[in-house]
């Protein structure tokens, strides 16, 4: 499954913990859930949750200068998809491993995110 968030630019983790106000993280952490939230609706509407183990592979095409791979809030992200129902909860019960990875793709900016079951 892949959901695609056309035009986001997530925020960085340095950006997101370098003293920015907590209501400030609230907010892009409340935009981030609710783009995810939308973004599934639209794309898989019958979507049922996942019931194994599944792996997330967050990628991040960015029009220009990509951030740090490290730097990617895939957290965001992932807390979208328990809000969206597609999973339960982000213990590692449920998500066996998280991988995140930066491109550039001026033509078409965008946040890509595959799940797929686990090979652990």
């Amino acid at each position: 499954m892949i959901v695609t968030i056309p035009d986001y630019r997530p925020p960085t983790w340095n950006k997101f913990y370098a003293g920015m106000h907590y209501r400030k993280r609230i907010e892009l952490a409340s935009e981030a859930h609710l783009l995810v939230l939308a973004a599934t609706k639209q794309q898989h509407p019958d979507c049922e949750p996942f019931d194994v183990c599944i792996d997330i592979e967050v990628t991040v095409y960015f029009k220009n200068r990509p951030q740090d791979t490290d730097n990617v809030t895939a957290k965001l992200l992932i807390d979208g998809l328990r809000h969206a129902g597609v999973i339960a909860e982000d213990t590692p019960v449920q998500v066996g491993a998280v991988t995140t990875r930066s491109r550039v793709d001026k033509e078409r900016p965008r946040v890509e995110i595959r799940l797929h079951p686990s090979e652990n």
